[in-house]
C-alpha cells in the first residue's frame, strides 16, 4: 500500500515538472543587436528676457525691447505698472525679438515695473523710472516808471525845519530767489483732488509772494487747504525763505463735460533788485478726464467705477501751458 502511494507521488511530481519546464525549449529569446544606439531626447526650455531701460523723462516714449527663443509670431503681452497702470500692449516675436512703445505724456513721475509674458508661464520683469519735468521759470523785471509832479501855485506856508533822518543801510541779500510750482492730481469718487506746491529753490528769500488761482464756471472748488477764496479767485500770500515750500489742496467737482482751464498767477519781490517778478500759468484738464467725475446728466455717459477712473487718469493726466509776463 505504501509502495503504491510512493509511485503515485513520484508520478505527480514528474507531471508537474514537465508542465513547468518542458516547454522551455520552445521559448523565443529577443536580443538587442550590439550595434544599435540608445534613444536620445532634448527638451528646450522657453524664456522671455527684457533689456534694461534707462530713466525716461515725462512726456517721452517708453520703449520696451526684449529677446526670446519662442517661435516666430508668438504673442507677447507687455504691461507697465506703477503710480498708475498703463494699458497693456501686445506684440509678436520677430527674429527672436519683441518690442512695444508706451506714451508717458500725463503720467505721474515715479518707478514703474515693466513685465513681459508669453502666456505660458515664461515671464520677465524690470524696473524703470519716469522722471518729472521741472519747469525753469525765467523772471522778467518790470521797467522803472518815473513820474513828474507839476506844482500848483499856492500861498507859501511858513517853512518848517524838519530834522534830517538817520539813514540805515539796507543789508545786501545773499542771493536771488527762484520759485518752482508743481501739481499733482488724484482720483476720488465724484471729484478730482488737485495739490499745488510752490517752493523756493533759489539762494535768497522771496518776499511778498502772491499766488492766485481762478475758479472757472464749469467747476466747483471745495475743501480748500492752504488758500482762501475771494469771490471766484483763490488767493495765498506770504514769504518763502530759501528751501521753504507751501502746499495748496482743493477738491475740484466738474459741472460740465468741457475742458477745464484753471489760470494760475504768481508774483514776488526780488530782494536783490527790489523789483517785482511775475508770471502766469494755465492748468488744463481735458474733458475726457472731467467726464469720469461729473454726473450722468452732464456727460450723458454711464458712471464708471473707481478702477476705470484711475486707468483713464493714466492715459490723459495733466496738461500745463505756461505763459510768462511782466508783473504789475
Amino acid at each position: 500500500m505504501n509502495k503504491q502511494k510512493l509511485i503515485i507521488q513520484v508520478t505527480v511530481i514528474v507531471i508537474l515538472f514537465l508542465l513547468c519546464f518542458g516547454s522551455a525549449t520552445h521559448a523565443v529569446v529577443f536580443s538587442t543587436p550590439a550595434h544599435s544606439l540608445p534613444f536620445e531626447s532634448h527638451i528646450e526650455t522657453y524664456y522671455v528676457k527684457l533689456e534694461p531701460i534707462a530713466s525716461v523723462p515725462l512726456g517721452e516714449d517708453l520703449v520696451v525691447n526684449g529677446t526670446t527663443n519662442r517661435e516666430e509670431g508668438t504673442l507677447i503681452i507687455i504691461t507697465v505698472e506703477g503710480p498708475i497702470e498703463f494699458l497693456p500692449k501686445t506684440t509678436y516675436v520677430e527674429n527672436a525679438t519683441f518690442s512695444a512703445i508706451f506714451n508717458t505724456t500725463g503720467a505721474p513721475a515715479g518707478n514703474y515695473t515693466v513685465k513681459a509674458d508669453d502666456g505660458d508661464g515664461n515671464i520677465d520683469e524690470i524696473t524703470v523710472e519716469i522722471l518729472p519735468i521741472e519747469p525753469i521759470l525765467t523772471p522778467k523785471i518790470m521797467p522803472t516808471v518815473t513820474s513828474t509832479l507839476i506844482p500848483i501855485s499856492s500861498p507859501s506856508p511858513t517853512p518848517t525845519i524838519t530834522p534830517t533822518p538817520t539813514v540805515t543801510p539796507t543789508p545786501t541779500p545773499t542771493g536771488k530767489p527762484k520759485l518752482r510750482i508743481t501739481h499733482e492730481l488724484s482720483a476720488k469718487t465724484g471729484e478730482i483732488l488737485l495739490t499745488t506746491c510752490i517752493e523756493n529753490i533759489g539762494e535768497g528769500e522771496a518776499k511778498d509772494v502772491k499766488l492766485t488761482m481762478g475758479v472757472p464756471s464749469q467747476i466747483k472748488a471745495e475743501n480748500l487747504v492752504g488758500i482762501s477764496a475771494v469771490g471766484n479767485t483763490l488767493v495765498w500770500t506770504g514769504e518763502l525763505k530759501q528751501g521753504e515750500k507751501h502746499i495748496i489742496k482743493q477738491s475740484i467737482i466738474p459741472l460740465k463735460n468741457e475742458d477745464i482751464e484753471i489760470p494760475l498767477a504768481v508774483s514776488y519781490i526780488d530782494p536783490t533788485t527790489h523789483e517785482l517778478v511775475a508770471w502766469d500759468t494755465i492748468i488744463k484738464i481735458i474733458a475726457e478726464i472731467c467726464c469720469l467725475f461729473c454726473d450722468d446728466k452732464c456727460c450723458e455717459m454711464p458712471t464708471l467705477g473707481i478702477g476705470a477712473t484711475v486707468a483713464a487718469f493714466g492715459i490723459v493726466y495733466l496738461l500745463v501751458r505756461q505763459r510768462r509776463k511782466l508783473g504789475k
